[in-house]
């Protein structure tokens, strides 16, 4: 199902980019699903280990992949 124009376009001047109508969108996605797709996409295939964008260097690392179930409310994804 595509976004309404009138949303797509309220959006898109709020983020200053052109959503077109082919967006992709999801609600209450994970976050480990996307986190898994991104790393995926960069040649990193089954053992995601320590992501240092959300370790602090004082404390034991956190995982791209968290098992938890934290979820984007809602996701729009485009080119």
């Amino acid at each position: 199902m595509p976004l309404a124009n009138s949303f797509r376009e309220n959006i898109g001047t709020a983020i200053q980019c052109e959503i077109p109508p082919d967006a992709w969108w999801a609600m209450d996605y994970h976050i480990d699903w996307r986190f898994g797709a991104l790393l995926h996409r960069q040649g990193i295939h089954g053992y995601f280990g320590p992501n240092p964008t959300i370790s602090s260097a004082d404390a034991e690392p956190e995982y791209a992949i968290q098992g938890s179930q934290q979820d984007f409310d809602f996701l729009i994804v485009f080119d």
